[in-house]
């Protein structure tokens, strides 16, 4: 990985609680920009809005890299979708396979079927910040979908194995992830943020579906529009255009996915 930014420090474990928590305290004990935690297994792996990420030790790609970017911190957001575009572009050039992304930060693959429950979820995103920097986690399932409980509105669990023959290297993946996630540190260090969001618009199968989400505690359903400047989902809604900065957005009924509420 030698002149690479990220990547040059590679802290693996066999067995850990989570790669984001560590890379949390690392950052906060001053580890430097482009440190990353793997792990073959968590034991208490977390997905976004308190989610828990399962999944089958040994069989996927779970890593967390701590970075110090050269922005302002409300854009820090925008590494959340920029992560799920490296991550669906290193699934793409590693396996061939057609990795799309969901909005905000999910990475699926269409299996048979034209429909939204076509889509399986293969990997996801968690970003968390830290006093002067940020730690952008990825899980992604490549041999083995873990079996998990209904979460609302959640898309299957689905595997690189599922869609890809051949065998999967999982550094190979790994290098690929890095390579692109300094891609878009760069578009976003140098002010281009819109390249970034016209790679995410190719990718993103949000676009032009019906979604429902949630305003004020009440689903609403509404059409997607576009994804603006400063990675908001534009929704036309039953009152006009809404811009969704957070949250979850939905494509069909509650359908098993490995990232479960806790309870």
């Amino acid at each position: 990985m030698a002149g690479r930014q990220l990547g040059h420090t590679v802290e693996y474990h066999v067995r850990l609680n989570s790669t984001n928590e560590r890379a949390l305290a690392m950052g906060a004990a001053g580890a430097a920009h482009g440190s990353v935690v793997i792990a073959e297994t968590q034991t208490a792996g977390r997905g976004r809005r308190g989610g828990r990420w399962q999944d089958a030790p040994g069989q996927g790609l779970l890593l967390s890299v701590v970075l110090r970017p050269g922005l302002d911190r409300a854009r820090w957001p925008l590494l959340g979708l920029g992560a799920a575009w490296a991550t669906a572009e290193a699934i793409q050039v590693t396996t061939g396979a057609e990795a799309r992304t969901k909005w905000p930060n999910d990475v699926v693959i269409a299996g048979t079927g034209d429909s939204a429950q076509s889509y399986g979820k293969v990997a996801g995103v968690l970003v968390e910040a830290g006093k002067d920097f940020v730690v952008v986690g990825i899980g992604v399932n490549v041999k083995v979908a873990p079996a998990a409980e209904v979460g609302v509105g959640a898309l299957p669990a689905t595997c690189l194995a599922a869609h890809w023959q051949r065998e999967v290297a999982r550094e190979d993946l790994l290098v690929a992830f890095l390579d692109r996630l300094e891609i878009v540190l760069g578009q976003l260090e140098h002010a281009k943020s819109a390249e970034l969001i016209a790679r995410l618009c190719e990718l993103d199968i949000t676009l032009g579906m019906t979604v429902t989400f949630r305003v004020g505690g009440q689903p609403i359903q509404g059409m997607v529009e576009q994804i603006d400047p400063t990675g908001a989902l534009v929704v036309l809604g039953p009152q006009g255009p809404l811009r969704i900065v957070a949250g979850e957005v939905s494509l069909s009924a509650a359908i098993r996915s490995n990232e479960v509420p806790d309870t």
